[in-house]
């Protein structure tokens, strides 16, 4: 665990402990995420308008399912970073492209997994979902289908409180990197530089990167790469611009202060107002780095939690384990390519 923690990691875990209440648990046999929620929970739809759902439930049942929903995301997340590792490390062929857009998807899981620990996140819910919260509204009118903002609110009890839903007015992918950056935005006006200047740089790196090159440029980049022919799968031609693999390999294993400094050394070569497509190749770099950030974030707010509350510890633990086995680092204990014990 590498990630800096200064008062801006404070803000982070007092989001996270007050979304995922004291109680608040999920067991890996038996775990109850948000969907199946939906249909089993105990709540109160109090309201459900074209723009807004107002739900009461408890806020533990609601924070377990926030948690449950976490735990899934991290699972994805640890499969795409052992798939990454598997790419980057291997001395015979890969592809690097495909290699891009896995590593893509470990920094999207990560971040869906963070903004649900927060208990401020994006849910998707198709019409028949949505006519089920109106009906149990006995109101007339609902959201369209989408991306929905999820928002644990304030309390209504002692122990139940708002959860609010608000279309996201963008597609999936793009309104998760909004609702990412906000929170970025907001950790980064809670850090203090003189106090914990990696920390601060850490998060400027984050928001930096936002700034230069759009809100959504990590789905941008995924997009150009998998789908815009001739931009990446060059391999047979000989053509490929993408070299994530060797600098990666140059680079690992990072600590904190390598890390950082490498998202720097990158984020300044990007020209403010640029679009991926101008700058692929740094784009790509970039979203590597970005991926090994927001996971290690995620799995460390996570691993407090599990300190914190009475949750199963034992699906964290065998995540743990799958990661040491699939992505071994140059020390046992660690994984790659983080210089640091899991």
């Amino acid at each position: 665990m590498i990630i800096p923690k200064g008062t801006a990691w404070q803000h982070l875990r007092a989001l996270c402990f007050d979304a995922l209440p004291a109680g608040a648990t999920s067991h890996y046999t038996r775990a109850v995420p948000l969907d199946t929620w939906r249909h089993q929970g105990s709540f109160h739809v109090l309201t459900c308008t074209k723009k807004f759902i107002v739900i009461e439930s408890s806020g533990v049942e609601a924070g377990s399912a926030l948690l449950a929903d976490s735990e899934y995301l991290l699972d994805h997340a640890a499969e795409q970073h052992a798939t990454v590792r598997n790419f980057l490390t291997r001395l015979d062929w890969h592809s690097p492209a495909w290699a891009a857009v896995t590593a893509y998807y470990w920094s999207f899981f990560s971040a869906m997994a963070l903004t649900r620990m927060v208990g401020n996140t994006i849910w998707f819910l198709d019409r028949a979902a949505l006519t089920e919260f109106r009906k149990l509204a006995g109101e007339t009118y609902q959201p369209g289908a989408g991306a929905l903002n999820v928002m644990v609110g304030n309390y209504l009890s002692a122990t139940n409180r708002e959860v609010v839903l608000r279309p996201s007015k963008a597609q999936l992918h793009e309104a998760l990197w909004i609702r990412f950056h906000e929170l970025a935005e907001e950790l980064l006006s809670h850090s203090d530089a003189k106090a914990n200047s990696l920390e601060y740089r850490m998060l400027w790196c984050l928001v930096e990167a936002r700034r230069r090159l759009g809100t959504a440029w990590p789905s941008k980049v995924r997009n150009l790469v998998n789908y815009r022919p001739g931009r990446a799968y060059r391999e047979v031609t000989r053509g490929t611009e993408i070299d994530a693999a060797p600098y990666v390999r140059r680079k690992s294993p990072f600590t904190s202060e390598k890390l950082i400094s490498s998202f720097e050394d990158e984020v300044v070569k990007v020209k403010l107002g640029a679009q991926p497509a101008e700058c692929l190749p740094l784009a790509c770099r970039l979203s590597v780095l970005l991926a090994i950030t927001v996971a290690e974030i995620a799995r460390d707010l996570h691993f407090e939690l599990m300190e914190r509350t009475s949750a199963d510890r034992r699906w964290c633990d065998l995540r743990r384990s799958f990661l040491q086995r699939h992505c071994p680092g140059d020390n046992p204990g660690m994984a790659w390519p983080i210089g640091a014990e899991i």
